[in-house]
C-alpha cells in the first residue's frame, strides 16, 4: 500500500475501496494482483482490508457503509449503538442509503428522505444522526423498545426534545413507518417528566404504575449542612423515603458499597429511610416490593 491509502485505510478502521484505491494510484491489475495473492482480503463487494489485520465490529460496520456507495450511512440498531445508546449492537450492520441500494446487499436499504444534515460521522463511520436514529427506530422496533431508546438518549442528553420535534416536523409524512409513536412518545414528555437513566429504573417505574402506588420524584440532588450528598433516584420526600436501584455496573465496587454506605449514613441522618433493590428484585420480587412501598406510604400517611 502506498501512503496516501495507507492513511486513508487507519482513518476508516483499516478498510477501503476499490474506488479510494485507484485514487491513490493503483492500477486495476495492481489492485487484481493483490486480491488473488491474498494480500488483499474482499471483505464485501468493492471493500478491502490488508491480509492479517484486525476486523473490528466497527470495521465491519465501516466495510458494510462503503460497501453500499455513496451517501450510505449507518442506521437503524447499529446507529443507536454508534451513539452509545444502551440495548443495542453494532452488528448485524444495518445501512441506509439516499438512493435505490444495489442489489442483494444484505441489511442496507433504501431512505426516500435522508438530507445531508440527518447523517453526522462517529468514531469515523457516517451515521445518521440521533434524532434520526430515534425516529428509524420507531418505525422499526416494538413501541416499547423504542420508547426505551428513546428514554435512554434522553437521560444521557444524546438527544433533546426539540430535536426530535424537529426531525419529526422533516419527517412526517403519512404513512412514514414511526411518525404516529414518536409523536405519542413526545407528546407524553413534556413538562416535568425526567427520563429514566437504565433499564432498571424503567421497570421500577413501570412496576409502580401497574400497581397504583404513587409516584416518587426522580432524580433528585439532597443535600444536608456539610453540603450535597448525592441525587437519588426515586424520592417520596413527604414519607422521607429514598429508593436506589442499583444496578451491578456501578454499585458493585469497593469503592462503590463503600460511597454508597457514606451517602446511606448522611441520609439516615437527615431522617430518611433507604431501600436498594437489585434487577432480580424488581423482576422477580416485585409484589414483596409493592407491599413493602405500600405499608412505607401508608404509615407516612
Amino acid at each position: 500500500m502506498n501512503q496516501e491509502l495507507r492513511v486513508i485505510a487507519e482513518s476508516q478502521h483499516g478498510v477501503f475501496t476499490v474506488r479510494q484505491a485507484r485514487a491513490a494510484g493503483m492500477t486495476r491489475s495492481a489492485i487484481r494482483h493483490r486480491r488473488d495473492t491474498r494480500r488483499w482480503i474482499e471483505q464485501l463487494t468493492g471493500v478491502f482490508r490488508v491480509s492479517g489485520s484486525a476486523m473490528t465490529e466497527r470495521a465491519e460496520v465501516m466495510a458494510a457503509v462503503l460497501s453500499a456507495g455513496i451517501n450510505a450511512c449507518a442506521s437503524g440498531t447499529t446507529a443507536a449503538a454508534l451513539h452509545d445508546i444502551p440495548g443495542f449492537s453494532l452488528l448485524p450492520a444495518k445501512v441506509a442509503i439516499g438512493r435505490r441500494p444495489p442489489r442483494g446487499r444484505e441489511g442496507v436499504k433504501e431512505s426516500f428522505s435522508l438530507p445531508a444534515h440527518h447523517v453526522g460521522v462517529l468514531h469515523g463511520i457516517p451515521v445518521t444522526t440521533a434524532p434520526r436514529t430515534i425516529f428509524d427506530l420507531c418505525g422499526e422496533l416494538h413501541p416499547a423498545r423504542a420508547e426505551r431508546a428513546l428514554d435512554s438518549a434522553l437521560a444521557r442528553k444524546i438527544v433533546t426534545i426539540g430535536a426530535l420535534e424537529a426531525a419529526l416536523d422533516e419527517l412526517a409524512v403519512h404513512g412514514r413507518a414511526g411518525t404516529v409513536i414518536l409523536r405519542d412518545l413526545i407528546a407524553a414528555r413534556h413538562g416535568s417528566f425526567v427520563a429514566p437513566e437504565s433499564e432498571l429504573e424503567a421497570r421500577f417505574l413501570a412496576m409502580l404504575v401497574q400497581h397504583r402506588v404513587r409516584q416518587p420524584d426522580q432524580q433528585v440532588v439532597i443535600a444536608d449542612r456539610d453540603g450535597p450528598i448525592g441525587r437519588v433516584d426515586f424520592v417520596w420526600t413527604d414519607a422521607r423515603l429514598v429508593i436506589e436501584t442499583d444496578g451491578a455496573a456501578y454499585h458493585d465496587g469497593l469503592l462503590d458499597i463503600r460511597n454508597d454506605a457514606e451517602r446511606d449514613r448522611r441520609l439516615i441522618r437527615l431522617g430518611y429511610r433507604i431501600r436498594r433493590y437489585r434487577w432480580t428484585d424488581v423482576v422477580e420480587r416485585s409484589d414483596v416490593i409493592v407491599a413493602e412501598l405500600r405499608d412505607m406510604l401508608g404509615r407516612a400517611a
